[in-house]
């Protein structure tokens, strides 16, 4: 079978050119993998053009047009995520110019695309009082339970990404004396959190239920699945919405109607902020690549709710919110991992 230019090109550009000569990470080659399945899916079923016999030349400014509005009418996509494909085609073209010079003219042409404009996207977080409501969902009658425990108490704690504690494993953790986790963010790049005290004592006992405190266990995911590989985002955003529904119906002006992983990582950056605690800092707790990200949490909408100083969770019913962070001496702690 004859390879076309088109398929040549995507394939250079997704398995090469991304992951090799960018640097990007397997979850983002894996996103723009998607956007293309996405236009060969609406060039297939849209434009009725036979993938096969679909070459560079025929890509053009009124194709990529006609996938976004695709997308918009089809798909119900809303401008933000419009605008990551069409960022995505825009890096595809910007490949083709260097890769294929005689192509310059029309792959210009669709870099001339512009991006939608989009509104602000509100915040979504909540107080630690939300938090520990939510943590309180989780039954500790069964393993899964504790390990739900262990992943949704450690987001908060740490304030990390939920890719980030999917790929976790016992020897990131260091639970001696001032213990803290190795974390790999974006791009490859590492950090270490400091761990309170409390989260140290649920993730010993999870550790030790599943048998992750063993030596021979220490490459083995830290929050495996069910079939003891490691867990995925997918699984990790259902469970969490499980115990947010059970908390949202006993107290609804806590529980905002849509709280997701990230959410966690705001409620910790908004309190980290609302304690003093000084936005490089944050910066590097979060493991932002420019504080420019960090200062979004600025910009709280003033109608949502007033976040307290972050502590850590106590998970009984009798328990009293404690504002660790207002503690100079852990303020102190967090700057010697700047």
């Amino acid at each position: 079978m004859k390879k076309t230019d088109f398929a040549y090109y995507v394939g250079r550009y997704l398995n090469l050119y991304i992951p090799t000569q960018r640097s990007y990470s397997d979850r983002t080659c894996e996103e723009y993998g998607r956007v293309f399945s996405l236009l060969l899916k609406f060039l297939n079923e849209k434009e009725k053009i036979k993938i096969m016999k679909f070459e560079l030349k025929d890509f053009n400014k009124e194709i990529v047009e006609n996938f976004l509005s695709y997308l918009e009418i089809d798909r119900n996509c809303c401008n933000r995520t419009i605008n990551h494909r069409l960022a995505v085609i825009h890096s595809f073209c910007s490949y083709i110019i260097y890769d294929s010079p005689g192509e310059l003219y029309s792959v210009q042409r669709i870099l001339e695309i512009p991006f939608r404009k989009q509104q602000d996207k509100i915040m979504s977080y909540t107080t630690p009082e939300g938090i520990q409501l939510i943590l309180k969902q989780i039954p500790q009658s069964s393993r899964f339970g504790k390990r739900d425990l262990a992943i949704f108490s450690f987001l908060y704690d740490s304030g990390c990404r939920v890719s980030e504690a999917c790929n976790l494993k016992p020897k990131d953790l260091r639970l001696s004396s001032n213990p803290t986790a190795l974390i790999t963010g974006k791009g490859g790049k590492s950090r270490f959190v400091p761990l309170q005290e409390k989260e140290v004592n649920i993730l010993k006992n999870y550790m030790h239920q599943f048998g992750l405190d063993k030596p021979e266990n220490n490459e083995n995911p830290l929050f495996p699945n069910q079939y003891g590989t490691k867990i995925s985002r997918q699984s990790v955003s259902r469970a969490l919405k499980k115990y947010v529904d059970a908390a949202r119906k006993k107290r609804p002006d806590l529980i905002p109607e849509k709280f997701s992983c990230h959410a966690i990582r705001h409620s910790v950056a908004v309190s980290l902020l609302d304690a003093n605690i000084d936005l490089i800092y944050i910066r590097d707790f979060l493991g932002h690549s420019s504080v420019s990200t960090t200062e979004i949490y600025l910009r709280k909408a003033p109608s949502q709710i007033a976040i307290e100083t972050r502590p850590f969770l106590e998970i009984g019913e009798n328990s009293k919110i404690k504002k660790n962070w207002e503690n100079p001496k852990v303020k102190d702690w967090l700057k010697k991992f700047s």
